[in-house]
Order: structure tokens, then sequence, then C-alpha cells
């Protein structure tokens, strides 16, 4: 789910058997009211996981694009039938996709990813001697042609791995706030800074289950006073 400034909900949902189709629905905050279908997904998008948010157009701008990622890290805006680009460009040997990848954009005209279940050996066995561990990583990506302006291992904030469970990812106040759900069990909320780039466990006793994070570009982008 993501949320514009009129103050309506884009939220994607699907099928849970193969080909996993999805469809973009509206909703109207205010009274509830649903519009069916609003747009195309882009259809390299559609079967997989995706994440997606707005990001202003421009710094402290009014207009906004919605933007959408896939589990293979490519980038794509609503309305364009073409990725603009790749942020994690995969090697030989590094697996094809990620386990679950979530946005959020800013009013400043940021967007911000978070990518779970992050290893260079993704999807391939691991053995005592190489436990290749996957960690969470929080990164900017670059709007015009998706490649990333930075891309962070964050180690203080825990990888599912293997285990199923939800997340979330939103900024907020000039920090991105990381929502996970163990076995959709108790929530807990990460605060990150991306300036010292480093996590802080702010909330462990959290709802259970939380699964999204929906923020509009109105919302801050600088700590409150």
């Amino acid at each position: 789910m993501s949320v514009d400034r009129t103050y309506h909900a884009w939220i994607v949902w699907g099928g849970t058997t193969m080909p996993f189709n999805k469809r973009l629905d509206r909703l109207d905050l205010a009274t509830g009211a649903c519009e069916p279908d609003v747009a195309p997904l882009p259809t390299p998008v559609a079967p997989s996981n995706f994440g997606m948010a707005f990001a202003t157009d421009a710094k402290n701008g009014t207009s906004e694009s919605l933007y959408f990622t896939d589990a293979g890290g490519w980038l794509f805006r609503l309305g364009t039938s073409t990725t603009l680009g790749q942020y994690y460009k995969f090697q030989q040997g590094e697996g094809t996709q990620f386990s679950g990848i979530e946005l959020s954009g800013s009013g400043e005209g940021r967007l911000f990813n978070f990518i779970m279940n992050y290893s260079i050996q993704y999807g391939h066995p691991c053995t005592a001697q190489d436990p290749c561990v996957p960690t969470v990583h929080i990164g900017e990506v670059d709007k015009t042609n998706g490649s990333a302006i930075s891309n962070v291992s964050v180690p203080t904030i825990p990888s599912f791995m293997l285990t199923p469970g939800g997340f979330a990812f939103a900024q907020w106040g000039g920090l991105l706030w990381a929502f996970e759900s163990l076995n959709f069990g108790t929530t807990k909320v990460y605060a990150y800074d991306p300036v010292t780039q480093k996590a802080v466990l702010k909330n462990s006793t959290g709802p259970k289950g939380i699964v999204g994070a929906g923020v509009s570009t109105c919302a801050p982008f600088t700590p409150p006073n």
C-alpha cells in the first residue's frame, strides 16, 4: 500500500496461486469508496513480490509519482511499460531475486528501498564453512534511471532468512522506519538514520503481523522540533 496527497490509498493485491496476477486499486480514505483496477501494473512486476511508494518529482514539490520495485531490484514508474533500471545487478552465482523489497518516498523527492534477505549467495546452499547469512540492506534509489545512490548492510535489523514473517518500511521525520514481525508475531520497530547509516530498536512490543506501512509525501522529511 502507498498513500497519495489526495487522501487515497493505492493497494495492490492478488491471487495466491500461479500466475500470481495482481491488481492495483485506489481507496478513498475519507469515504471508504474503492476504485478497482485503476491502472495496469508493469508486466514484469505483476507476478512477483514487490513494494511501491510515492515520491515528489522535486524537493518541496506538489506533483508526485508512484514507483514500484520487484524482487529482482528493478524500478518502474506508474504509466511506464518499461523498467527505469536495476539498482542491484546480480552477478554470477548470486541468485536471481531477493525474498522481499519495500520502497518509501518523501516530499524531498527521494526514494528509499528496504531489502529483506540480502546475500551475495541468496538461494544457494550454505555450509558451516560458508554460512552466507543474509542481511537486511537499506539504500536510496535514483528515480531517473533506477541505479543505487546507496546500498548499506544493516546487521542491527534482523533478517528473516527462511523464517516467514511480515515487514514494512516508511519514511517519516528524516528517518526510515522498519517494522518486522517474525512469524507474524509481535512487531519490532527500528529507526534508521540515512545520514549515520545506523539503526536503533525503538519498540519491541508492537501489534502482531504488520505487513505494510503507507505514508504520504506530505509527511515531514526533517526531524520535528
